[in-house]
């Protein structure tokens, strides 16, 4: 068995390093393991001395208090992470499944295509279409899971009717008007410029039906701020952390009902995790530790 990375890479050992494999071509430097227990330390191969664990029921790696990880972008996996997140999650999966996985990956415009047919089947059925976007490693049963990339191959061989990957900010969804039940989105809409954010909830308005929600899990700009700067130090003091997850325009409640109104929504509810107002929603699951649960997040449902 090889270990999957949660973005679709094999992990490999070459001049000493664990690197990620982007393509099957050469598997002689593939990690394999027969098996991963809960709690085993590994006593041979290439990562002797690492304590298996598991994450959303994937398999994480841990030696000397720091945590394997396979980043995106990046060829190398370090062991670098005091906590498991996303990227320190990991799959065994046989070699033979590899050419399946591969054919699940469709050009955008084919992703795209198989998402409006699936919209009109679920309509056709009279069920509801619920669309997840940016899905990330753990999509959502029985949602519309949306996301630039495959980081979640796993789910993409099991149910490829549920998942799909096409660049969706700032474009049009090639979907009519009027015919989505539920938008959901977490920790996403900060990652984009103001422009694509009011690109985004303008489409996200256009597809969905009159009387439906957008719910919108995001950071608080005015929490960041608050807790983790020093305004008295000037621009030397304003928290830039961030910064390091890719965060290029966050909300505070204000700006946020604002933009929402702007572009078309008729009614903004505030609430906390997990109490979103519209009856297809499913429990928030960020924030995680990294963030105040109550007051680092603004829980928001629009209406549409």
């Amino acid at each position: 068995m090889l270990l999957l990375s949660v973005h679709g890479t094999v992990l490999a050992q070459r001049d000493g390093r664990i690197e990620q494999l982007e393509r099957w071509a050469d598997l002689g430097d593939a990690i394999e393991l027969d098996s991963a227990s809960e709690g085993e330390v590994l006593t041979q191969g290439p990562l002797t001395g690492y304590r298996v664990g598991t994450r959303d029921g994937l398999l994480t790696f841990q030696k000397d208090n720091l945590f394997l990880c396979a980043e995106l972008d990046r060829i190398s996996a370090p062991v670098n992470r005091p906590s498991a997140g996303a990227w320190e999650s990991f799959k065994l999966i046989s070699p033979t499944d590899l050419p399946q996985l591969d054919a699940t990956a469709q050009t955008p415009d084919r992703e795209m295509e198989r998402f409006a047919a699936r919209v009109e089947e679920l309509r056709a059925a009279g069920q509801p279409v619920r669309v997840y976007f940016g899905a990330g490693q753990v999509p959502i049963p029985g949602f519309l899971n949306v996301d630039i990339d495959r980081n979640a191959p796993d789910f993409a061989l099991q149910h490829p009717e549920w998942y799909f990957n096409f660049p969706y900010m700032g474009n049009r969804v090639d979907v009519p008007d009027d015919c989505i039940d539920f938008i959901f989105d977490e920790d996403l809409i900060e990652h984009t410029p103001q422009i694509v954010q009011i690109q985004y909830l303008a489409e996200t308005r256009r597809m969905l039906k009159p009387g439906c929600w957008h719910r919108v899990n995001t950071p608080s700009l005015l929490h960041a701020m608050k807790f983790n700067s020093d305004f008295s130090r000037g621009a030397m003091g304003v928290y830039t952390g961030e910064l390091r997850w890719g965060h290029m325009g966050l909300f505070s409640h204000a700006s946020l009902k604002e933009i929402a109104e702007l572009v078309g929504h008729r009614e903004v509810v505030f609430n906390g995790k997990g109490g979103s107002v519209s009856p297809h929603a499913i429990p928030d699951r960020r924030p995680g530790a990294d963030r105040d649960a109550v007051l680092g997040n603004i829980y928001a449902d629009l209406l549409k």
